[in-house]
């Protein structure tokens, strides 16, 4: 998508060349009853979190067309102008494995767009794209990440002229190289997240963006440790954070901090960025999901672009040494392999979606039109 010259902060609104087909989301289906489905027995080895009863995650919703239109916009001029390129690329990577764009000859109906309007009346008809924040002055309305804790002045904040349910994309509030996304669809406002930086990987952009559509990370399954090795202290931050823990009487163990996701959290947001030994402390990425909220079945995929590498969070020694004690994940050399004195293999980077990924997609977004 070419994008035009033309800016309106005050109406929070720029001016893009192209336009498609305008569209009408449909309420999502889902199962009235938690019962196995044609659907469940296409997914027996995927690692998703769609539910097909009552209560579950949503996949997003299909319109009137055929298609699940993700729409996204940006939180302003400075997220679209630094995001833009490498959210479109990261598109492109799963377009590309997914054998095009949606419809029958690819089997899959994902597209993914930047929300705008066609406006044919008034001194400037055209097509126009939006920020998420009216006025386009501010990524959230708070200091902190109160995005989702102070909805009411969320609502004062956000652009009437965009729809309340459309993927927000902003660069990090407050911590620097912060990269998450919320999972499944939500209708709720500013319920759809996804905060990365420009220096951030395309194929890390790309796993996230598979995220909003309801895959989950490969290695936060709950077998996981029986095919690969976590070693908590080789992330980055773990010398300084065992450091506060020592000095703490009340606190939580060091044990307790590695594998729950909530209390370093709770800690970053206790201290300045300056001075947060938490703050490159990234136990979300390898705390297991709980039994009852995703489903994992079948092979363990090592090789899926939902899988983290060794080297990611890792001190920065591991990328070099790939031994077992400087990198945070690595993978057991074989079956049944499992403890501390077996051999270890270093986990490259996945930048392009596994077979398995690809087919797990079109298994949750089947083409259904003849």
């Amino acid at each position: 998508m070419k994008v035009g010259a033309l800016f309106s902060s005050t109406a929070a609104v720029i001016a893009i060349a192209t336009a498609s087909n305008s569209t009408t989301n449909l309420p999502y289906w889902y199962e009235k009853h938690n019962t196995p489905t044609a659907l469940d027995r296409n997914r027996r080895r995927w690692a998703h979190i769609i539910h097909d009863g009552v209560g579950g995650t949503r996949t997003w919703p299909e319109n009137s067309d055929g298609v699940s239109n993700i729409q996204f916009c940006f939180a302003n001029d400075e997220s679209r102008w630094e995001l833009h390129k490498m959210l479109n690329q990261a598109w492109d990577l799963w377009t590309l494995a997914l054998g095009g764009s949606f419809g029958k000859e690819s089997g899959h109906r994902l597209n993914f767009e930047e929300y705008h309007q066609v406006r044919t009346e008034g001194p400037n008809p055209g097509t126009y794209a939006f920020t998420c924040f009216k006025h386009n002055t501010s990524k959230c309305p708070t200091d902190d990440d109160g995005c989702f804790e102070h909805k009411d002045k969320l609502s004062l904040d956000w652009n009437s002229e965009v729809p309340q349910d459309i993927l927000l994309v902003r660069l990090p509030n407050n911590y620097p190289g912060n990269l998450w996304s919320t999972y499944g669809y939500s209708t709720e406002l500013a319920g759809n997240v996804l905060e990365f930086e420009r220096t951030t990987a395309v194929h890390v952009v790309a796993r996230h963006v598979i995220s909003l559509v309801s895959l989950v990370d490969e290695h936060k399954r709950l077998d996981r440790d029986k095919f690969v090795h976590f070693n908590c202290k080789a992330l980055k931050g773990y010398p300084e954070v065992q450091s506060v823990v020592d000095k703490s009487k009340d606190g939580p163990t060091i044990e307790e901090l590695c594998s729950n996701q909530t209390l370093p959290r709770q800690y970053q947001e206790q201290v300045s960025w300056k001075d947060n030994p938490f703050a490159s402390f990234n136990t979300d990425e390898y705390c297991k999901f709980a039994q009852d909220s995703r489903i994992f079945t079948g092979n363990y995929d090592v090789k899926s672009i939902m899988h983290v590498d060794s080297a990611s969070n890792s001190i920065d020694a591991c990328a070099s040494t790939k031994k077992r004690e400087d990198c945070t994940l690595m993978r057991y050399s074989g079956p049944n392999q499992t403890g501390e004195g077996t051999s270890l293999e270093f986990i490259e980077a996945n930048t392009m979606p596994s077979d398995n990924d690809i087919q797990n997609l079109k298994s949750l977004y089947p083409w259904k039109k003849s």
